[in-house]
């Protein structure tokens, strides 16, 4: 429970300068449940008035390996130390790329971004997108039909009963498919 005063009162300063006190999913739905956290460390997290939590939800998926692991922090300062935040991405970008495409046995190639508009831009042009994906076109390729299974993996050695065929839909009327070339890896 957090009914201090603490939060109470980040919750009131919040109100006078972000439209309705919070963004989106964050808005605590009462003042039962704490709307500000102070720090976490390891699967524990305190909210603003020093009562603790185990954080199940892990930040909603970033901290899987707990609040600052000591080997996470160590390559955050490391890649810290090269630059905080420069006008072009840094060698690594290429590094994790490659590392994605050779680990996801499916992935031809990687979108490292900041946000969807950046990921998903309508229009591929020839400066962004390699000619061995998209050739002249305005969409990506159709993608063969593949097999999830019923659980998150996308590998099994047995296929479930519960399976779902998944492909891309059938193209606008009037416009064909683009053809595709698997560029070398």
């Amino acid at each position: 429970m957090s009914e201090g005063t603490a939060d109470r009162q980040l919750r009131e300063r919040a109100r006078a300068v972000i439209p309705g006190g919070m963004y989106g999913h964050q808005a605590a739905p009462g003042p039962a449940y704490p709307q500000f956290m102070r720090g976490g460390r390891g699967a524990r997290v305190w909210d603003a008035d020093g009562n603790e939590y185990v954080d199940l939800m892990c930040s909603y998926g970033p901290v899987v390996l707990g609040h600052r692991h000591p080997a996470v922090e160590a390559a955050a300062r490391m890649q810290a130390e090269t630059g905080d935040c420069m006008n072009a991405p840094g060698p690594v970008m290429v590094d994790l790329a490659e590392l994605l495409t050779r680990t996801v046995r499916h992935a031809d190639w990687a979108i490292l971004a900041k946000n969807g508009t950046d990921a998903t831009p309508a229009t591929p042009t020839s400066a962004t997108t390699p000619s061995t994906t998209w050739p002249a076109c305005s969409r990506p390729p159709p993608r063969p039909a593949m097999t999830w299974p019923g659980s998150w993996s996308a590998r099994s050695s047995t296929t479930p009963a519960s399976t779902r065929s998944w492909s891309t839909p059938p193209s606008p009327a009037g416009s064909a498919p683009c053809a595709t070339k698997k560029g070398p890896r």
